[in-house]
């Protein structure tokens, strides 16, 4: 097989893709290639690195501990109800 069209790539797909191949230094094509391979066996996967994320990066050390604490709290107590109508 020589040439394979995909249809169907969205904005967000094909951004995330051209975003990739440009942090790998490759072409769109030869990282579509090399992730199809991948995902069937075909080749030997490249270990995930990690992402680093800042959104959150203004928040360190805005909270006193007592707050901290609190939100704990919260989120512990959030994390132990189930909505039954998000799991229909």
């Amino acid at each position: 097989m020589g040439v394979l069209t995909v249809r169907g790539v969205d904005e967000e797909l094909g951004a995330a893709l051209k975003a990739e191949a440009a942090e790998r230094g490759v072409s769109v094509n030869a990282l579509v290639l090399q992730l199809l391979r991948e995902s069937l066996g075909l080749a030997e996967s490249r270990p995930a690195k990690p992402r680093i994320y800042h959104d959150l990066d203004g928040f360190i050390g805005s909270i006193t501990d007592e707050e901290a604490e609190e939100m704990l709290r919260i989120i512990e107590e959030e994390c132990e109800r189930v909505d039954e109508e998000e799991w229909r």
